[in-house]
């Protein structure tokens, strides 16, 4: 599964809404429309148990670990049974699931770069694979970021207003 994000108008939006510099980082919007998708696609995927996440270490976690209750209880309760333990992390040195996850998101960038936009799931790798395994990569163009940061919009301003600095790492 893989999940681009595009970060030049993340960052424009971001800017426009005067929301914290923090929320330009596409990581954050990466995981919640990486989560939404596949709790929501689940059961066509043919998965009927709930889902644990393992994220890769880095910066971020303290941010994702605060931000997991928040993204339960937004998410429709006929949902909630896909979602597993909350996110763990790892690291992508030890882990062979993180490895294969790295080199799929190297290629997804490879493909972006090359092709401009992700163009389906089936693109090329330049070997042959023996094992057809079946692969899920989304694309968040500006249109659906505005509509996610449109949607954020109420929480973020009270949080602004409330004097918390979403910057600042947890306590």
């Amino acid at each position: 599964i893989a999940c681009a994000v595009d970060v030049t108008a993340l960052q424009e939006i971001v800017d426009r809404l005067q929301f914290p510099e923090i929320l330009k980082n596409p990581y954050f919007l990466g995981l919640r429309t990486l989560y939404t998708v596949v709790i929501n696609w689940q059961e066509r995927m043919g998965f009927s148990e709930p889902i644990d996440f393992v994220l890769d270490n880095n910066q971020v976690e303290p941010r994702v670990t605060e931000i997991w209750a928040s993204f339960l209880s937004n998410l429709p309760e006929h949902l909630q049974k896909y979602v597993g333990q909350k996110p763990r992390f790892d690291d992508d040195k030890r882990v062979r699931p993180l490895q294969a996850a790295d080199s799929y998101a190297w290629w997804v960038r490879r493909w972006r770069e090359t092709d401009g936009f992700i163009h389906g799931e089936k693109l090329p790798y330049p070997w042959n694979p023996k094992v057809a395994f079946p692969r899920l990569t989304i694309e968040v163009h500006r249109g659906a970021i505005e509509h996610e940061m449109e949607s954020l919009k109420v929480r973020v301003y009270a949080l602004m207003a409330a004097g918390s600095d979403l910057s600042q790492k947890p306590r």
